[in-house]
């Protein structure tokens, strides 16, 4: 610990007289601090540490990602990093292209390689992005195949697993068997009737207009859009398409492909970055106030000498590395996408643990949340502490026959009417004490990960409510 040393292994520092020019080292599940001169010095060390928990976690997203889905897709997937830099590759694109050292520059929406023609398309993840080719040489001779042929055209259509289809005049004059196979219709339904029977009706005008363009000789891109089964369930696919001469008269193509799972996953990729990014976030803003108090403890120690201070300033490291800890678990539950049956009295209560000001915890209740409630105990004690100025904190669980109410109130300074509608955005900074603007927005957001809501009131005779109401269980 600083100004000392805990059997705790996992977090360590020092105030040495002198050192090397580096404040901060990481030594494999070792954090050390070096500080030199007055201890307002760690200010810079705590963000060393930051950043190396921002890379933990970017890590952390890029690794769950790549082994559950990437590796395992049968397109050609090549991770790209901020630069432009292809940083990896999954199996699929080694069988292509050899190693990653052998990939040109992708670009455009079709992109051709070897003979073969792919679809291009691209996906955010964090600090990195997904570049995903999907083989659609098929489609590109089909679109041949039709200019060459109407017998040929109508062999390979049958023979390729993708949607095929021949409009005039809005009917369809030509349909595959995949298309019948997907949406459900037979050829004796589709054949000569409308081709709106298997288009929702939000995605009539997007069709309509592209399908204009196409006749009148301009060039669509690949879209994506959804299409109905006869069944009333939905599929996602994505739009090929050309005009050729059919009996004699200009009639459009459409070749789509299916890519219902893949937009699923890909939703649930945005979803899980998203998440992973806010548990960044939460990590960093805990694990500062954390250390932050650590500063102002050895402040006091300075003066004092007083071993009891000193205790207080371990308590608040220990705390900073069981943040870290609930974080990996909660990490692990959030992508697993599951909650859990908890004791709200016991995540109040493991998250009181470091804090100097008395945290008094009243009655119990069941939820159904993950770890991620200590975190919201933890910001709201901060809050008391940090920029209410209180000297305790009261918690009382109740419960009724639908809900568990929980409310935190301090007796420090309290919160200004104008501004408690505020107070949940993020990045709001209010007052000498306000820091990132992220704790409450924080709070916000997990208890409404729960399916629940949180609201501020005021204390009598002076402080501030959080009240928290969750359905239990």
């Amino acid at each position: 610990m600083l100004c000392g040393r805990s059997s705790d292994a996992q977090a360590e520092g020092e105030i040495p007289e002198s050192c090397d020019d580096s404040n901060f080292q990481y030594e494999g599940s070792v954090a050390r601090f070096y500080i030199r001169g007055e201890l307002e010095g760690l200010e810079k060390p705590i963000r060393d540490l930051l950043e190396r928990l921002d890379y933990v976690l970017q890590f952390s997203i890029y690794y769950e990602l790549w082994t559950r889905i990437f590796e395992r897709s049968p397109d050609t997937i090549v991770l790209v990093d901020e630069h432009g830099n292809m940083i990896e590759c999954n199996k699929k694109a080694l069988e292509i292209f050899g190693s990653i050292e052998n990939i040109p520059r992708i670009s455009g929406e079709v992109w051709k390689y070897n003979g073969r023609f792919y679809s291009v398309a691209e996906y955010p993840l964090g600090a990195v992005k997904a570049v995903v080719l999907r083989d659609i040489t098929e489609i590109k001779e089909l679109e041949r195949a039709a200019r060459e042929s109407e017998e040929r055209f109508r062999a390979l259509a049958e023979a390729v697993p993708v949607l095929v289809g021949v409009y005039q005049k809005e009917k369809w004059v030509y349909v595959n068997k995949a298309l019948e196979e997907l949406t459900g219709y037979s050829r004796e339904e589709l054949r000569g009737g409308d081709v709106w029977i298997i288009v929702p009706e939000e995605e009539r005008e997007k069709i309509r207009e592209n399908m204009r363009r196409r006749l009148n000789g301009e060039h669509i891109e690949p879209y994506k859009i959804r299409l109905r089964r006869k069944d009333g369930g939905e599929i996602i696919v994505q739009v090929y398409g050309t005009v050729i001469k059919w009996g004699g008269e200009v009639a459009g193509i459409i070749v789509a492909v299916d890519v219902t799972r893949e937009e699923e996953k890909r939703k649930k990729l945005e979803e899980l970055t998203t998440l992973l990014e806010f548990i960044n976030k939460i990590l960093r803003h805990d694990v500062l106030n954390a250390l932050t108090s650590v500063a102002a403890y050895l402040e006091v120690y300075k003066d004092m000498k007083d071993e009891v201070i000193l205790h207080k300033a371990r308590e608040a490291i220990e705390r900073a590395v069981k943040i870290i800890k609930n974080m990996r678990e909660f990490e692990r539950i959030v992508k697993e996408g599951s909650l859990k049956i908890v004791s709200v009295r016991e995540m109040a209560e493991e998250a009181a643990k470091g804090f100097a000001v008395p945290v008094n915890i009243k009655g119990d209740c069941n939820v159904l949340a993950d770890d991620g409630l200590v975190t919201v105990f933890e910001n709201l004690y901060q809050n008391a502490v940090q920029h209410g100025g209180t000297d305790r904190i009261d918690v009382e669980i109740r419960e009724s026959d639908k809900f568990c109410e929980i409310c935190v109130a301090d007796y420090g300074k309290g919160i200004p009417e104008e501004i408690k509608d505020r107070v949940f955005e993020e990045g709001f900074k209010y007052g000498e004490k306000a820091s990132t603007g992220f704790g409450l927005y924080a709070v916000k957001k997990l208890i409404e990960r729960y399916g629940g809501e949180i609201w501020v009131e005021d204390n009598k005779p002076q402080g501030a409510v959080f009240v928290i109401r969750l359905m239990r269980v």
